[in-house]
């Protein structure tokens, strides 16, 4: 769930990745939607909790 901020440096920083880069980039998302919409949480992506940005939760 990126903020306007961190969607802003993604857009910003995307088009700076090496082919390889995006390719990889695109591959790990298309994972994390699939666990998304099974509900199942995939422990090698090494995704980080948010903490201390506004409307976080956290």
């Amino acid at each position: 769930m990126p903020t306007q901020a961190e969607e802003a440096i993604l857009l910003e920083q995307y088009p700076r990745l090496t082919p390889a880069q995006r390719a990889a980039f695109r591959a790990v998302v298309a994972k994390r939607i699939h666990d998304l919409r099974i509900e199942q949480e995939r422990t090698g992506l090494r995704i980080k909790r948010v903490r201390g940005i506004p409307g976080s939760g956290r």
